[in-house]
């Protein structure tokens, strides 16, 4: 309705639920295939939440505005269920619109869908955790059943199945001795399959989750790790990535771009410890306030960032526009820079006239960085400002 008010067009869907007193009218087709499919989740059992979730995450306006109409859109989206492009029309509604109302459905099923894949595939994983021991993984590990069991420990690498000499004799040799080196006790680990959870290493070689659960065994003579179904996660998973402390977690940690692996034989599980499209940290009330003040936390840096990024480049355009002696006589006439002394003025030697520049530009980027300095675009020149000095900007570390 609210797309068809904002082109200034006659709705006839305005009463709210014309569409619902319509049904099996000509015309009605798209509100008749929403109601359908509405009523066939219901009687299925969907969750009536995932899917009012699922509307209120898909952004109708995206949908309606990305370029998505016609007849060779409609049958791609539409055309399976057999309603022709024009039927709409019959009761005055646009097409398009119509269109987009079927792909607006379609997406917030889709999400909703994955909510309910969540839910299921925690609800494996928590099973399989629930009381887990090392000592139940290592039988897991020797079991006549293992499909996944390989003496190949975590940093042997993949160099082999590029064929790549060069990158077996060095990028994989390297990498595999910094993997080995760092596999020790109170290591982070974080598992290919798109797993977003950390692990820690424990003493015993537990693998453990932040909630102290564990989720897989670190041999760290071998260099093997098995998740919680036995599984090498070499074979399984195609390795996963080692942190030897929190800072070096904090700043290199990334997912990988394989999908969420299968794992245990069992359907449905994978080899998270939290699996599925939504985290237990946005959805558990005891570890929700956590990921929010963790978001406001990445939000607050991002914006600090891209703030400082700004800084930069004003800075970069400031001193790009004038020769040393300019910006010496605005550093020292607008920001307060002490004048050099006789000596370093008057040596006009190369490392002389360089050392000028280095200082001149050094005391301006401190000036940009406190907030005191900034470039107007408009008029070309440097000015004073009273902004916030970058450092107040960034988040403090215990949010």
């Amino acid at each position: 309705m609210k797309k068809y008010r904002e082109l200034g067009k006659s709705n006839p869907d305005d009463t709210l639920f014309r569409s619902i007193a319509s049904y099996g009218e000509v015309g009605n087709d798209a509100n008749d295939l929403i109601t359908l499919t509405t009523l066939a989740r219901r009687a299925a059992g969907v969750n009536e939440d995932d899917d009012f979730a699922g509307y209120e995450a898909v952004d109708a306006d995206l949908i309606h505005n990305d370029g998505v109409a016609g007849e060779e859109d409609w049958n791609r989206v539409v055309g399976k269920v057999g309603i022709p492009y024009g039927a709409p029309t019959e009761m005055g509604y646009d097409s398009d619109i119509e269109l987009n109302k079927i792909r607006h459905m379609k997406l917030a099923n889709r999400y909703s869908d994955m909510l309910a894949d969540s839910r299921a595939k925690k609800k494996i994983a928590n099973a399989a955790m629930d009381g887990l021991t090392v000592g139940e993984i290592l039988a897991k590990v020797d079991a006549p059943n293992q499909r996944h069991s390989s003496s190949q420990p975590i940093y042997a690498g993949h160099s082999e199945a590029w064929g790549d000499k060069y990158l077996q004799e060095n990028y994989y040799k390297e990498a595999s001795e910094e993997a080995k080196a760092k596999l020790k006790p109170g290591a982070f680990m974080m598992l290919n399959g798109r797993d977003a959870e950390v692990y820690q290493i424990r003493e015993d070689g537990a693998l453990m989750t932040p909630e102290s659960k564990v989720w897989g065994h670190v041999d760290f003579k071998t260099g093997r790790v098995h998740n919680a179904y036995g599984e090498n996660i070499f074979v399984s998973q195609q390795g996963a990535r080692v942190y030897a402390n929190k800072e070096e977690l904090l700043r290199f940690a990334a997912l990988d771009d394989v999908e969420e692996m299968p794992a245990g034989g069992i359907v449905g599980a994978t080899s998270s410890s939290d699996p599925g499209y939504r985290s237990r940290y946005e959805d558990d009330p005891k570890l929700s306030k956590k990921f929010e003040r963790a978001i406001k936390h990445l939000k607050q840096e991002e914006k600090a960032l891209t703030f400082k990024a700004r800084m930069q480049e004003e800075y970069g355009r400031a001193v790009a526009k004038h020769s040393t002696e300019d910006l010496y006589t605005i550093a020292t006439s607008k920001f307060g820079m002490p004048p050099f002394s006789k000596e370093i003025a008057e040596d006009n030697s190369p490392n002389g006239i360089l050392r000028r520049e280095i200082e001149t530009k050094r005391y301006l980027k401190s000036q940009f960085n406190a907030g005191k300095a900034r470039y107007d675009f408009g008029k070309q020149a440097l000015v004073k400002s009273n902004r916030k000095p970058i450092e107040d900007l960034m988040p403090k570390k215990n949010h």
